[in-house]
């Protein structure tokens, strides 16, 4: 007789147990936090430059543990396909997001919609995420050289020295956008048009002008006589 009760008393102990560890089971992952970065654009940005890697981030939250599988794909402003891919889980960033890079070579300059879906390793689906952002040319591409002036203000010995030489000059820039660095050589001649010294220049974030110095080391500060207005410049 206690036995039977004994064993009346553990059934229902073992189903409630089954029923707890199974509860999770069967369950749909969920994507949420959905990020577009690129190597231009470091925060969020629906504008990538042509070229550049696109950074994708999207949070993953699937209760039963197991997400396999990210179905990524990129649509066209018309809806047809232009790129698609499987990212595997070994993609997931500390349990939590999902992260990966789409080949900035991939696609051309246009419209697009990006749509992410997860899978787990039952087959269960997550929603569908999705986000539109365009592709267009870097206008800094458009920069040439001839955007370019460079200027010479002054020059005259730094401080007491007899071989340092502190130029003064400006650039202007016609450029329809500010210039990330621009570089500037400047040779200083005696009044035989020999060279006494050399140096490079450098501005920062150029936007329709810039000023800033630059110190040549020359053979005697009192015979420089003059510095040619052509320069050697570089930029990005």
């Amino acid at each position: 007789m206690n036995r039977c009760i004994w064993i009346l008393f553990l059934l229902p102990a073992l189903f409630l147990s089954c029923e707890i560890s199974d509860s999770t089971a069967g369950k749909d992952p969920a994507l949420s936090g959905f990020s577009i970065t690129s190597y231009s654009f470091r925060s969020y940005s629906e504008t990538v430059y042509l070229g550049d890697d696109i950074y994708i981030s999207v949070t993953v939250d699937d209760p039963d543990d197991d997400p396999e599988s990210l179905d990524v794909t990129v649509y066209d402003a018309a809806g047809n396909t232009a790129y698609s891919d499987t990212i595997e889980s070994t993609f997931i960033h500390e349990g939590t997001a999902w992260e990966f890079v789409i080949d900035g070579a991939a696609l051309a300059a246009g419209s697009y919609t990006l749509e992410l879906q997860a899978v787990d390793t039952e087959g269960n689906e997550s929603n569908l995420i999705n986000a539109a952002f365009s592709i267009v040319t870097n206008p800094k591409g458009s920069v040439t050289a001839g955007d370019i002036t460079v200027t010479v203000d002054s020059w005259a010995a730094l401080g007491t020295s007899s071989t340092l030489l502190e130029i003064s000059y400006h650039v202007t820039s016609t450029a329809a956008v500010a210039i990330d660095q621009v570089t500037v050589s400047f040779d200083v001649l005696d009044a035989g048009m020999t060279s006494i010294g050399t140096t490079t220049g450098t501005l920062n974030n150029v936007g329709a002008t810039a000023s800033s110095t630059a110190v040549a080391n020359v053979t005697d500060v009192a015979v420089a006589n003059s510095i040619p207005t052509t320069h050697t410049i570089t930029f990005y």
